[in-house]
């Protein structure tokens, strides 16, 4: 028996995945970059610190401090980014229909109807919140565990542990 899922997608769940395929689903060197942005940003800053008040040589600290700031905050500032970015979608207040077999899925929206073999996905990533279904090259397919029971939650869970790798 399929499984189905209804929703309409939240801007903070298109964040969070964001952040899953940054994390979990992207190149070894995107990962790399992504993970180091702030660390790397504060010890310049920091670094810019140090330097500028020791007065060893103020422009370099100056310079140092204003790169840090800029790294880190373009960092930290992707979420509201990401959330204005979501708003922008036509479709983002749209109902979204998900059905789940052994053979692939459905999914429906107000304006189609796909129907995609399992091959069709590379693997999955799991959060307290969503299943994150990677195809590539950058496609994301969110799933808000929010939406089913915890019975159906157990078997999506099953099934696509069965179908694709676990990032």
């Amino acid at each position: 028996m399929p499984l189905t899922m209804k929703f309409t997608l939240t801007a903070d769940e298109f964040v969070e995945t964001q952040q899953v395929f940054s994390r979990a689903l992207a190149s070894p060197v995107s990962r790399f970059i992504y993970q180091a942005t702030v660390p790397v940003g504060m010890f310049l800053l920091l670094g810019g610190m140090v330097v500028a008040g020791l007065k060893l040589n103020v422009a370099l600290g100056a310079f140092s401090i204003v790169i840090g700031a800029c790294i880190t905050a373009t960092r930290t500032s992707r979420a509201r980014t990401l959330q204005k970015e979501f708003a922008q979608y036509p479709d983002s207040s749209k109902d979204l229909e998900f059905e789940f077999g052994e053979n692939g899925v459905l999914v429906q929206s107000g304006h189609a109807k796909v129907e995609g073999e399992w091959a069709r996905f590379n693997r999955f990533a799991e959060t307290n919140d969503l299943f994150v279904l990677l195809t590539p090259p950058r496609g994301l397919t969110i799933l808000p565990k929010r939406v089913l029971s915890p019975s159906d939650l157990d078997a999506l869970r099953e099934l696509l542990r069965r179908k694709l790798p676990r990032s």
